[in-house]
């Protein structure tokens, strides 16, 4: 008579299958028995992780591989299905980006289409977005059972369970509670997958499947026409009751700023430190110290990072700027860490490539705090990687995390339920 096994927990079961899933993304290739040695899983778990992802065709077998050392059997090899695709949506101020990859995080095709995201209507987005995505699908050949989904990542307050768009200053056209998941399932019918995240908490997603976060707390501070902070712990994203958390971007530092941010109120972080401000400020500048401050700018550019640059090269013009940018950023980063007390700051996106003469500043705003001072160990660093890159893996991350049953991430497998 066979042994029975007692099923796991729902809760173990997901986390389990998680740190599989996640160790899959980390090889080209791989067997049960390394996916247990890289998870500390047993093989017993990490077997029915892998027949469920291979059910779900997530993966896909590649036959036997070599045997050990010892000469034992020759273990069975899989890898990520790189037959199957999602499209990854991503707006930005003047520019959206709808990116073809397959479920093996390979990039196929891109369509760059230009536009200011505030001055889109909901009906003229959802349109370019049909356009966009069945001219990436057949310029490609990609048959329709091989698309599995679309993931539309969004700033703003984002309800990603009900695929709401609560609120966003950067598409105040739409309204509020904007019941995009529900649009998107029209446009593309019901046998595709559609998932609405907020795009900070799109990019942050790539530290946990590559288990950069483990055992620690990190703030993300994400960069691009606004500003997010996501906060990680115990290995997860830190999400809120209402989704608020992390817009951070909204943290008032100056209620006497003559500027009213998108979202109703003055002195808001992103607006302080974003590039309208910093235009502004060079536009203050006596005309003989612009023109030297500008020397070399294309215009493509982000000016603050080329004000940055500037300031290295001794720029007196440009070192005012950076100061005040400085300054804007410590304050923000004071209360991130009086509030949240984090191991990590990591920086995403434009300010990423800000100097070290700006970081060494923003760290002495910091430190003006008494409770933050001496004694108090302070670790930033800058990503390497670009926010098209971060939104297009975090987007295959999270498209693949709905196969596991999270109703967080879209439509829940009942089957994990259980």
């Amino acid at each position: 008579m066979q042994k029975k096994t007692a099923a796991l927990p729902a809760d173990l079961k997901y986390q389990n299958y998680e740190h599989v899933l996640s160790a899959m993304g980390a090889r080209k290739m791989f067997t049960i028995a390394e996916l247990s040695a890289m998870t500390h899983i047993s093989r017993q778990t990490v077997t029915k992780a892998v027949e469920h992802f291979l059910a779900k065709k997530v993966i896909v077998p590649l036959g036997k591989g070599s045997s050990t050392a010892m000469g034992g059997k020759r273990p069975e090899q899989y890898c990520l299905n790189g037959s199957r695709y999602i499209i990854c949506v991503a707006t930005h101020d003047r520019k959206s980006t709808y990116s073809l990859i397959s479920f093996a995080y390979e990039k196929v095709d891109e369509i760059e289409a230009s536009g200011h995201m505030p001055d889109f209507t909901l009906e003229g987005f959802l349109s370019d977005i049909s356009k966009k995505c069945g001219l990436l699908l057949r310029r490609n050949h990609i048959p329709k059972e091989s698309f599995y989904g679309v993931i539309f990542c969004a700033g703003g307050i984002i309800d990603s369970a009900r695929g709401v768009i609560r609120f966003s200053s950067s598409s105040p056209r739409w309204g509020r509670d904007v019941q995009i998941r529900t649009k998107l399932q029209q446009v593309f019918g019901d046998g595709v997958h559609v998932c609405v995240e907020n795009v900070a908490k799109v990019c942050t997603s790539t530290m946990l499947f590559r288990n950069e976060a483990r055992g620690r707390r990190v703030a993300v501070f994400y960069f691009d026409y606004g500003v997010a902070v996501t906060f990680l712990e115990d290995g997860r994203i830190a999400v809120g009751r209402n989704n608020v958390n992390g817009e951070l971007g909204h943290m008032m530092l100056d209620p006497h700023d003559e500027e009213v941010c998108g979202c109703g109120a003055r002195g808001c972080f992103e607006v302080l430190i974003g590039e309208k401000r910093v235009c502004r400020l060079l536009g203050e500048l006596p005309a003989a110290q612009r023109r030297q401050l500008m020397e070399g700018y294309d215009g493509k550019e982000d000016i603050r990072v080329f004000a940055m640059k500037r300031c290295e090269e001794g720029s007196e013009p440009a070192q005012a700027i950076v100061r005040y940018m400085a300054g804007v950023f410590g304050s923000a980063l004071r209360n991130v860490i009086l509030a949240f007390d984090p191991d990590l700051v990591l920086l995403q996106g434009s300010m990423a490539r800000c100097s070290d003469t700006f970081l060494h500043l923003a760290e002495e705003k910091v430190r003006e705090n008494k409770y933050l001072s001496e004694g108090f160990e302070l670790d930033i660093r800058r990503s390497s990687r670009s926010l098209i890159e971060l939104q297009e893996e975090g987007g295959v991350n999270i498209m693949l995390k709905s196969f596991l049953g999270d109703a967080q991430y879209g439509r829940a497998d009942a089957s994990e339920n259980e």
